[in-house]
Parts: C-alpha cells; sequence; structure tokens
C-alpha cells in the first residue's frame, strides 16, 4: 500500500511525521592496526530524542547553538541515519517508513546564502524547469515571501541576471528569495532556519503573517526571535534533551 501512495498526491494523505527514541552519534575515524577492521571514535550527539509534527502545524524548534537542532532536521530530511529509533509518517492512519525516499517531503531553507548564479526566475523555480514559466505563481511565492516589491524595482524583473551567491543584493533580500524558492516548491512541508534573522520588523511581521496564511503547510522554524514563535503552534525546546514546551 504504501508503496503505491508514493506514486500520488501523498501530501493529501499525510497526517503526522514522527521520530521515536532516536539516538545518532558522529563517528570519526580512530586509532587501530594496520590492516584490521577501522575503529572509530562516537560522539553522541543525541539519545532518545523524540519528535513529533502534524499535518498543517508550525512549530519553533529553540535551544542555544550547538545543542542538535541542525542535527534534529538532518535526521529528519533523513540526511542522517539514526543510531537507533524509528522514523515514520503516518499516511492515512498507516505508518510508513520515513527513508531517503521521502525527501521530497521537505523544503530547506537553511542559514546562510546558498542562492545560485542566474535569474532571478531560475533561483525561485530552481529544479522545477517544467515550471520556469509559471509566472503566477512564481510571482505568488515572492509575495509571501515579501519579494515581490524589490524584484518588481528590478530592472528586468523575474529575468534579472544576478552573481554567484546572489551579488547585487542585500542579505535580507537574499533571504527573502530563498524563503520564495522554498514556498514555490511542491514539498508540503517547510523547515526555515533563522529564516528571518536579516529582515527588518516590519518585513519580518509581514512575512511571518504570510507564511502563517499557508494553512496547507507544515513548517518546522528554528528561530531565537519572539515574532516567529508567536505564529507556532507548539515549541520544542532542545538542551540536553528535547521536550515540548
Amino acid at each position: 500500500m504504501w508503496l503505491c501512495l508514493r506514486n500520488l498526491h501523498y501530501e493529501n494523505q499525510l497526517e503526522q511525521i514522527v521520530l521515536e527514541d532516536i539516538s545518532f552519534s558522529y563517528r570519526s575515524p580512530g586509532c587501530g592496526t594496520p590492516g584490521a577492521e577501522a575503529q572509530y571514535n562516537q560522539s553522541k550527539a543525541l539519545s532518545g530524542w523524540n519528535f513529533s509534527i502534524r499535518k498543517g502545524d508550525y512549530v519553533a524548534i529553540v535551544g542555544p547553538s550547538g545543542c542538535g537542532k541542525s542535527t534534529l532536521l538532518k535526521l529528519l530530511m533523513c540526511l542522517y541515519q539514526p543510531d537507533t529509533g524509528r522514523r515514520y509518517l503516518q499516511l492515512n492512519h498507516e505508518q510508513v517508513p520515513l527513508d531517503g525516499t521521502w525527501q521530497r517531503l521537505f523544503a530547506y531553507v537553511p542559514q546562510g546564502n546558498n542562492l545560485m548564479q542566474g535569474t532571478i526566475r531560475d533561483m525561485v523555480a530552481f529544479a522545477d524547469h517544467n515550471r520556469r514559466q509559471d509566472e503566477p505563481a512564481i510571482w505568488q511565492a515572492l509575495s509571501i515571501a515579501c519579494a515581490d516589491d524589490f524584484v518588481r524595482g528590478l530592472d528586468h524583473g523575474l529575468d534579472t541576471e544576478l552573481g554567484e551567491r546572489g551579488a547585487g543584493l542585500s542579505e535580507g533580500q537574499m533571504q527573502r528569495l530563498a524563503i520564495a524558492r522554498a514556498v514555490f516548491s511542491r514539498s508540503p512541508v517547510l523547515i526555515l532556519d533563522e529564516c528571518s534573522s536579516a529582515l527588518d520588523e516590519p518585513t519580518e511581521a509581514q512575512l511571518l503573517h504570510n507564511l502563517r496564511a499557508m494553512t496547507e503547510r507544515t513548517v518546522i522554524i528554528i528561530t531565537h526571535r519572539p515574532a516567529a514563535l508567536q505564529i507556532c503552534d507548539r515549541i520544542w525546546r532542545v538542551d540536553d534533551k528535547l521536550q515540548l514546551t
């Protein structure tokens, strides 16, 4: 049954994403006898963590730097393999293993600038070449990300060429384009890592209002900013453990 769901509009059947009793260790090469099996030093990053998010939820993950927030996200997106525990989707009342074949569930906006060289149209459409001419959808994504006004003010609009890493734009403008790219994608789960850190308060407030209005999407935000926390249904706090506050 679950294999068939991959060929359907699975986002309509997604009920919940669950990480259950997850443990994960970073491994680095250790000392060993030449010719013997490789040995590793293990550094436990997290142990026995439980995390869940329901379809349509807006969830914040907060905690100090280095506490495991990014590791948690990479486990959720199946970029890391846990040592122990279960990852699964609740799809149409069935538990379906969450593995790397489900990575298109997620659109991830990381910290920092990861924009490629090219036109704004290409940046927003990214790998979806079949939709790069869908201007209404591109403008809608730019509007949600509060990027439409400055893009309309550029000499060539969507076809403005930008240098590598978005050269020619401010940090805040680059952040908004990265968010627009995630919104434009068909991924039902958006993961935003400090997505409004370079925005002024009025722009941040409008962006968060626009994101909250997307009732068909599920959103996970890593943030320390009070305005972003206010739009979230639940807040997960990470210290030496993960807990719902």
